[in-house]
């Protein structure tokens, strides 16, 4: 392809993989550039644009209003050019094919690799893309419209749906109080409302996180709110339970691995199990590759064979519908 054509296409790619990681570094590493090499493409893609790109939120690199429409258009056409890439090499006798998917990062790092390992072994020349609906209030329309093919996504997670879109759900997981193995609270066999808002919590997003769940049914019965230590997003909430400075609710995806080894503990409430409803989000004006709906159908039955019943706790906040 002509030269001009093949950088502007590179400088999207890299565009989109400072947005989804909200990170230069991680971007240079998920693109295997150098950082310097990463800001300077940003750098002289800013400078075509006239605009700044990115706003620097302490450590992350958030899109500006300038940047979210060129990201829009940079999912649409790199998705354009990977189209045409299948295309061609279905018409010279080639396999492969190319499947994207938005979703939040808990997922993607901790519900869907062995559903994504499922599919890669029944498509081993398939690429799979995940998107990040990384926006704590998004237009999902936006991002199935010009980029992934369908969503999975946690009820809770304050997505704008809107019309046009089929929200069905698939699997409900359970919702876990988490402590250091030491914890006094941990070695007991049921805990109350009461107590447990007496306890410092960590949390990930206290408008649109799982801690919500807990502050609604704290009011509920008139026991207070939710104490908050920290808000701290990613793998850091995990750590700092560990080392005592709080508890904290999370998806029992997200720990499984910590409570196996006993790096974690799991407090029983009095009031009951809880869960989240995992959802899938699909376009109702066309339907999804064939490709797609494998993976859908792969998620589909991965949900129901790790189903848990609904519980007699509060029913997590529901992804929310634009009018």
């Amino acid at each position: 392809m002509p030269r001009s054509f093949s950088d502007h296409y590179f400088s999207l790619r890299i565009l989109c993989a400072v947005a989804e990681q909200q990170s230069v570094s991680l971007a240079a590493r998920r693109l295997m550039m150098s950082q310097s090499g990463v800001s300077m493409a940003i750098h002289r893609l800013e400078e075509r644009c006239g605009a700044h790109l990115f706003a620097r939120t302490g450590n992350r690199f958030v899109l500006t209003e300038a940047g979210s429409a060129i990201y829009r258009h940079a999912l649409s056409t790199l998705r354009s050019a990977r189209d045409l890439e299948a295309e061609i090499r279905v018409l010279s006798g080639e396999s492969g094919g190319l499947v994207t998917l938005a979703t939040r990062t808990a997922l993607s790092a901790y519900y869907l690799p062995p559903i994504l390992a499922e599919f890669w072994r029944r498509h081993p020349d398939t690429q799979v893309r995940v998107v990040d609906v990384f926006s704590r209030l998004v237009m999902l329309q936006e991002v199935l419209d010009e980029g992934a093919e369908f969503a999975v996504l946690a009820r809770s997670s304050g997505v704008v749906v809107g019309p046009g879109l089929t929200v069905e759900p698939f699997h409900r997981e359970p919702l876990v109080v988490v402590a250091c193995p030491d914890h006094p609270l941990a070695h007991r066999p049921m805990v109350s409302l009461e107590e447990i808002a007496q306890e410092p919590f960590i949390v990930n997003s206290r408008e649109f996180g799982q801690i919500s769940v807990l502050e609604d049914r704290l009011r509920a019965v008139g026991v207070g709110q939710v104490r908050i230590a920290m808000e701290v997003n990613g793998e850091g909430a995990k750590e700092l339970v560990h080392s005592g400075v709080g508890l904290a609710l999370l998806l029992r995806c997200r720990v499984a691995r910590e409570l196996e080894r006993g790096e974690l503990r799991t407090i029983t409430l009095a009031d009951g199990d809880w869960s989240m409803e995992f959802v899938l989000v699909c376009p109702d004006t066309h339907p999804l590759s064939p490709l797609a709906q494998d993976l859908v159908d792969l998620v589909r039955h991965h949900g129901a064979n790790d189903r848990v019943p609904s519980s007699n706790g509060p029913e997590p906040e529901v992804v929310i519908t634009a009018s």
